[in-house]
């Protein structure tokens, strides 16, 4: 079965789509659990570290021990690390959506393919980890980390369920929706 897709998805699905490239194998190790937007997630991280910092910098003002500054320090080079993640994520989702054209997704017997003008993706089902339906994004996920992933916008999930259903392989399919 053919899926044309012609227009761009959202900044929202390009969010997601960077969070599962840019975590590629910590997805693959847990691809049952949703998939977050990769801003929400370094955003998570940042907000944590930024409170340790703080207490650790508030332990040095009052005891005035040299162990709780070192902290401090590092914590904040690791608070920079972090930022840069984020600066590096956004710049991803930005990546994706000017690189996001039409391309078509072809499903059949053998596997998954995508092409897109003249770069084909292509992934036999013997290949496929899983089927990963979340929330902006299905993401047809390999079973290692060298091959790649393909991902199509939401708005075609009954195209590509029936598809998938199509093939005889919608055991495949994890619906992550339902679980957040």
């Amino acid at each position: 079965m053919r899926i044309e897709i012609n227009e761009k998805g959202s900044r929202a699905y390009y969010n997601e789509i960077a969070y599962i490239k840019l975590y590629f194998s910590k997805v693959l190790d847990h691809p049952e659990r949703p998939a977050k937007t990769v801003t929400s997630y370094v955003m998570t991280r940042v907000i944590g570290f930024l409170i340790v910092v703080l207490v650790a910098f508030y332990l040095y003002l009052t005891t005035k021990d040299f162990i709780y500054a070192v902290i401090s320090i590092a914590m904040v080079v690791a608070e920079i690390a972090i930022i840069l993640s984020l600066l590096n994520g956004i710049r991803k989702i930005n990546s994706l959506m000017a690189e996001d054209g039409p391309k078509v997704v072809e499903v059949d017997e053998e596997g998954v393919r995508c092409i897109q003008g003249e770069e084909v993706t292509e992934l036999k089902w013997d290949d496929v980890l899983c089927i990963a339906v979340n929330k902006h994004s299905i993401a047809v996920l390999p079973k290692v980390t060298s091959q790649y992933g393909i991902y199509v916008n939401l708005k075609y999930k009954d195209e590509m369920l029936q598809a998938v259903r199509s093939s005889g392989h919608f055991y495949l399919i994890e619906d992550n929706v339902t679980k957040e």
